[in-house]
């Protein structure tokens, strides 16, 4: 609101539908019921992935999408943890996330069509940029980005060296 991006009603109108909740809260799974998609954006960290997949999924719809927001675990293993690995998928966004406009999209092999067409939409009214990538280390922009980041070390040491002699 603050940088004319929205009106008052419309903050307001966004706003009125957020609720905080904590894992204490007894209004905690009623909120899952009426999910039809949960992006989980925890620590990289596959057990504590695994443990919130299995918590949330104990409330959630069947059609429900589960989307993690890693950048380093592949969508496949977090899957592992699900009864319903096929609405699995990766989206993994940028940070900051209101300012890069790119998202990645990560279906594992066992993911459904309407999982990965679920998440495209999400993405793109999310104002986003959205490609679907493999499910390999790195997914698609961290695989580029190391080689460029080891050439630009390799350029500036070249420089580097270049004035000393």
């Amino acid at each position: 609101m603050k940088k004319k991006r929205m009106t008052k009603y419309a903050y307001d109108s966004t706003t009125s539908r957020v609720v905080g909740l904590t894992d204490d809260s007894p209004q905690w799974g009623k909120q899952f019921e009426k999910a039809d998609m949960v992006i989980e954006a925890v620590f990289e960290n596959l057990d504590l992935k695994h443990a919130v997949i299995k918590q949330v999924e104990e409330h959630l719809p069947e059609h429900a999408v589960f989307a993690s927001n890693t950048s380093a675990i592949p969508i496949s293993r977090i899957a592992e943890a699900s009864k319903r690995p096929e609405n699995v998928i990766g989206m993994h966004y940028f940070s900051p996330v209101p300012q890069m406009p790119l998202l990645e999209i990560i279906p594992h092999k066992g993911t459904s069509d309407k999982a990965a067409a679920a998440a495209f939409e999400v993405g793109k009214k999310q104002g986003k940029t959205v490609i679907f990538v493999k499910d390999v280390p790195g997914f698609y922009v961290n695989r580029c980005l190391g080689p460029y980041l080891v050439e630009t070390g390799a350029l500036i040491e070249g420089e580097t060296c270049a004035h000393r002699m």
